[in-house]
């Protein structure tokens, strides 16, 4: 998992869509810029868990991709493509994903993300909006891949859907256990000084008719106090994570669960 990923559950809290210029009467610059000021706010949270180990391991990783360069191109396309990732959709408020074989529809009150934003949190252009083919291609080169952000505007509370690509993260997907994935997800959160967490369950749960690890922390930054639920699954070299954050709103998240249903 990337720091990134989780300072941005938790910074998204802080951060309606509307206020980050995500109506329908913003432009795509105004928008472009909310996302960055708010990845970099993220990215300054991140800097402050950088060890020696994580730069040893960052090193290693560097000089093996170095090595094999235009063989680890051509393999991480075919493995996520071989894992046949598409992008999921929102209609009516409803997300819906072939990949995962789920759909989710948002809470009264709730809205999602407009392509615009969540492919501003990729850099990827805003040219490709419309263009499957171009879309699902620049989502090959992403270690994260955000796929649906839905939020209440009105307390924060927040969830995410989105992939990590291993392909993109670790040297040897295939020997990368879940184990490893959460012994990994653990690190990152330790790591992460600017937000203290602490592991509140960790156990598992089938959801529409699909098991997932699911970790329960509860987090703080400064005066600000919150909990997130992380469901994780794996599906081939890409790892699905839904991260459920309660914001200001004191919910318990996993009520959202239901939500959630398997596609007929």
């Amino acid at each position: 998992m990337k720091k990134i990923a989780l300072t941005l559950a938790f910074l998204l809290t802080l951060c309606s869509f509307t206020a980050c210029g995500n109506d329908s009467s913003s432009e795509s610059k105004s928008n472009s810029s909310s996302v960055e000021t708010t990845t970099e706010a993220a990215t300054e949270a991140e800097t402050e868990a950088e060890t020696t180990e994580e730069a040893a391991e960052s090193t290693t990783a560097a000089e093996e991709e170095a090595t094999t360069k235009a063989d680890s191109e051509g393999s991480d396309k075919e493995a996520a493509e071989g894992n046949g990732l598409t992008r999921g959709k929102v209609e009516d408020n409803v997300y819906t994903s072939e990949f995962a074989g789920i759909k989710f529809t948002a809470p009264e009150g709730w809205t999602f993300a407009k392509d615009d934003y969540i492919l501003s949190m990729m850099n990827i252009s805003f040219d490709t909006i419309g263009d499957d083919i171009a879309i699902n291609k620049a989502l090959l080169d992403q270690a994260v891949i955000y796929d649906a952000l839905c939020m209440d505007q009105k307390t924060g509370a927040n969830i995410i859907f989105e992939y990590e690509n291993l392909a993109k993260e670790v040297p040897d997907p295939d020997k990368y256990t879940m184990d490893d994935i959460i012994a990994s997800f653990d690190k990152q959160l330790a790591a992460i000084t600017a937000i203290k967490y602490e592991k509140i369950k960790a156990d598992k749960v089938t959801i529409a008719g699909q098991e997932y690890e699911k970790l329960v922390y509860h987090a703080d930054y400064n005066a600000i106090s919150m909990d997130q639920v992380f469901y994780i699954r794996r599906e081939g070299n890409l790892v699905f994570c839904i991260i459920a954050s309660n914001g200001q709103s004191g919910e318990d998240m996993t009520v959202y669960e239901k939500n959630i249903e398997a596609l007929n």
